[in-house]
């Protein structure tokens, strides 16, 4: 009797598969056998550039395409018209009309960000600022402006620094390339605070992909942390033009929160007129 259940049981592990084959093709882990990777089919890790928190082509709507749904509107409207790529539209800013577009977000108002768009025909005046909670002497809550004067780009970041603006303050000018030639340029802030200089935001400016000059100006950490002083996370609303806007015109706003783009990336855009 042995010696048949010996030769049934021969038989049958001739025929049937072996309980590792049986696991495997039940999907059942032998947890007192290691799984072992196969290295050459592992993936090199692949650096995935952060989204903008807000997207607005301008190409005939106010539409924020990051998906945050942050809210655009013009007041008074600004006109459409031709941009950068064929097909598409930008919006054009009248000095004359103190035409404004209007977002209810300060978008820029953190320690890091970057901010990308498209411009043309560029006249003196407050390209975009934002709006604070708190204010300077009373007197303004404007800051982390760009501006355009004496054929210069000059970004300020700080409300006091606005504020001497307005009483005929003077903070030093972006060095670049010329802007106001009729051509459609890509420009580029890039801005941190405390990172690369102590106590200070450092804000570089690239144009057509080329980095052409970087800033400081100075702000104090002791400032920052005082409820009253403070900058950073107060913005309420980021507004393109209004009372003392340029006549100008843009496409292709992104913005950036607590991201510095790199170089290459901002090559990128200007390559393919993003």
């Amino acid at each position: 009797m042995k010696k048949y259940i010996s030769l049934f049981l021969l038989a049958m592990l001739c025929v049937l598969p072996s309980c590792d084959i049986l696991k495997e093709e039940l999907g059942i882990e032998d947890e007192e056998k290691p799984k072992e990777e196969n290295k050459g089919d592992q993936k090199p890790q692949v650096n995935v550039n952060k989204s903008p928190c807000a997207y607005f082509t301008f190409d005939g709507n106010y539409d924020d395409l990051s998906g945050n749904d942050k809210y655009a509107y013009g007041n008074p409207e600004p006109s459409f018209v031709n941009g950068p790529v064929s097909g598409k539209k930008a919006i054009a800013f009248s000095r004359a009309n103190m035409t404004k577009v209007v977002i209810n977000d300060g978008l820029i108002d953190s320690p890091s960000m970057t901010v990308s768009f498209w411009l043309k025909d560029i006249s003196e005046g407050d390209i975009f600022w934002v709006t604070s909670t708190n204010a300077f002497a009373g007197s303004t809550t404007k800051m982390m402006s760009l501006k355009y004067t004496n054929g210069h780009l000059k970004y300020t970041m700080k409300r006091s620094n606005n504020h001497s603006e307005l009483n005929g303050g003077r903070i030093g000018n972006f060095t670049h390339k010329v802007i106001d030639d009729g051509d459609w340029h890509h420009i580029v802030l890039v801005s941190d605070f405390n990172v690369i200089n102590e106590n200070m935001v450092t804000t570089s400016l690239y144009i057509d992909g080329v980095l052409m000059d970087t800033l400081t100006e100075s702000y104090s950490t002791y400032d920052e942390n005082q409820e009253k002083e403070c900058h950073f996370g107060t913005g309420t609303k980021f507004i393109i033009g209004g009372d003392n806007t340029p006549n100008m015109k843009i496409a292709n706003l992104r913005v950036y929160d607590e991201w510095q783009l790199p170089a290459s990336e901002i090559k990128n855009l200007y390559n393919k007129k993003l």
